[in-house]
């Protein structure tokens, strides 16, 4: 499942990220550079929305923002594994971030795709390629196997 959404341009390694914004903003860039949305300021005010709304937190340094928006015009995750951690909700910081973009009339391919994360990071041996591999290549295949 995660194969048709979690692409090698959507898989960054140790990257600088400050924060939430610069996560977002950083995420909205390269999706509007490469079709996936229309509107950068639009999705990034979609993922606070549901920030707000909803915990995106999961635990083990992971965090799964998401949004499902008319300004989304491919279904796609980014993959994020951040330099530092970045702090992520008062009492949490995240390291491994899976920012999920959903058409807004892809109602059940949007919960497929959290749920298919979901498994994935609950798997020790996962976390442990996320933790450890600098090569983009084993993680995706471990994330899309």
């Amino acid at each position: 499942m995660l194969k048709d959404v979690l692409f090698d341009d959507t898989t960054l390694i140790d990257i600088d990220i400050k924060d939430k914004i610069d996560l977002f903003t950083k995420i909205t860039k390269i999706s509007k550079e490469k079709g996936y949305i229309s509107d950068e300021q639009g999705v990034i005010e979609d993922f606070y929305a549901k920030e707000q709304n909803t915990e995106t937190y999961l635990g083990t340094e992971c965090a799964i923002p998401h949004a499902r928006s008319s300004r989304i015009l491919k279904n796609v995750i980014f993959f994020v594994r951040v330099k530092n951690s970045i702090k992520w909700s008062d009492e949490d910081n995240a390291k491994f971030i899976f920012a999920i973009l959903a058409k807004e009339n892809d109602v059940d391919k949007h919960i497929d795709m959290l749920m298919a994360v979901s498994k994935k990071v609950l798997d020790p041996k996962v976390l442990d390629v996320l933790r450890k591999s600098n090569s983009r290549e084993e993680i995706l295949d471990i994330l899309c196997k």
